[in-house]
């Protein structure tokens, strides 16, 4: 079956990225803007010499060729209505330093042009819209953990294998 793992940029580091990707598991995570990357086809005047880049570096550099594209998710208020929000996302193919894979780069930001976030794919042939939906579920699962947390008494439940945790 397939298996996808969300992470925060904190877990983002090149041995978890790898070890993921040796088991067949794909995984959508943040990463940190000062991240070193590169795009995997060469930039006008650029040959094929290229340098590492921080991945907010890159972005700004490609953003000739990685026009923006407008994601919309609905999402809930407080009365149950639904709401639709809005996206700018722009994508690249690339790579992470250190990994010998190729990556789905991708930058969002709100439609209000508050704060950006770089993404990285391990499966490049899904969509961008996919992949910064996939990441916004990510809340959901860490407010899950803090209420299963703090409603059923775990907050010092410090247990070392999966099947002690379930």
């Amino acid at each position: 079956h397939e298996v996808v793992v969300l992470m925060d940029s904190a877990y983002g580091d090149k041995d978890i990225l790898r070890l993921l990707h040796g088991r067949g598991w794909d995984f959508v995570c943040a990463l940190k803007s000062n991240r070193s990357t590169q795009t995997s086809t060469p930039l006008q005047g650029d040959g094929y010499k290229r340098k590492w880049q921080s991945v907010k570096e890159l972005f700004w550099a490609t953003r000739k060729q990685a026009p923006w594209e407008t994601i919309r998710d609905h999402c809930f208020g407080k009365k149950r209505k639904s709401k639709r929000k809005e996206f700018r996302a722009r994508r690249l193919v690339g790579y992470l330093k250190l990994l010998p894979f190729k990556i789905a780069l991708v930058c969002s930001e709100k439609s209000k042009r508050k704060g950006r976030i770089h993404l990285a794919c391990s499966n490049t042939e899904v969509s961008t819209r996919a992949i910064v939906l996939a990441y916004r579920r990510r809340w959901w699962v860490e407010l899950f953990h803090r209420a299963i947390k703090n409603n059923l008494g775990l907050q010092d439940a410090g247990v070392v294998g999966f099947d002690s945790l379930v």
